[in-house]
């Protein structure tokens, strides 16, 4: 009689289960993002998904639990994504705006979870995770001092304060999530180009413009 070959259950939890806490994320994510994260809680979660809070536990016991699941992949997601646009061996005019159409091809892309991250850091409530978050997000501010520090070398850039700048550009791109609608007519990367143009050449009409003002 021959033997039965013993079948091998995988290690971790069942695609089923992992599917599930993607879904919560991505709903979640929903849900911060339109209403903030303090107006949000673990029941509004809950309700959306359709499930009961106590399964909703099976996945993560707080709202601190859900909020930086969201916020360290999206921030993760973010670095990768643009990291991966730019062309170390362009000019640095040329690498800033990869980096900017990056940007704000992600933000397109992943919509929800860009608003949940940019409405919601304020209130996250466990210093452990406040802490590993600001880690992954300065990871990524660095990256654009980086492109920044690449033209200001070259000669391409005349820039006093590149920190300054940096955060400057961020801001342009970030709350593109206040007004975009990813439905709309305006593709994200045109958007991107705008403000590229706006930064690279500034809104006067003639060198030295300002100094007469």
């Amino acid at each position: 009689m021959e033997k039965q070959a013993t079948v091998r259950r995988p290690v971790g939890r069942p695609p089923k289960a992992e599917n599930q806490r993607a879904r919560i994320i991505a709903e979640a994510a929903r849900l911060i993002g339109s209403k903030g994260y303090e107006n949000c809680s673990l029941t509004d979660i809950a309700v959306r998904l359709g499930i009961s809070k106590q399964a909703l536990y099976h996945y993560f016991n707080t709202k601190d639990e859900i909020y930086t699941e969201i916020m360290q992949s999206t921030l993760e997601g973010l670095h990768d994504h643009v990291k991966s646009r730019i062309d170390l061996n362009a000019p640095a005019l040329a690498q800033l705006r990869q980096l900017m159409r990056a940007h704000a091809e992600f933000l397109h892309d992943q919509f929800w979870q860009f608003a949940a991250l940019l409405t919601g850091f304020g209130g996250i409530g466990m210093p452990e995770s406040r802490r590993s978050l600001v880690v992954v997000r300065d990871r990524y501010e660095h990256l654009v001092r980086e492109v920044l520090d690449r033209g200001v070398a070259s000669g391409e850039f005349a820039v006093a304060d590149v920190n300054m700048t940096a955060r400057a550009i961020l801001s342009m791109l970030n709350w593109m999530v206040r007004w975009y609608q990813t439905d709309g007519p305006l593709p994200a990367v045109a958007v991107a180009d705008t403000y590229f143009e706006l930064i690279t050449n500034g809104i006067t009409c003639r060198p030295g413009a300002l100094r007469s003002i």
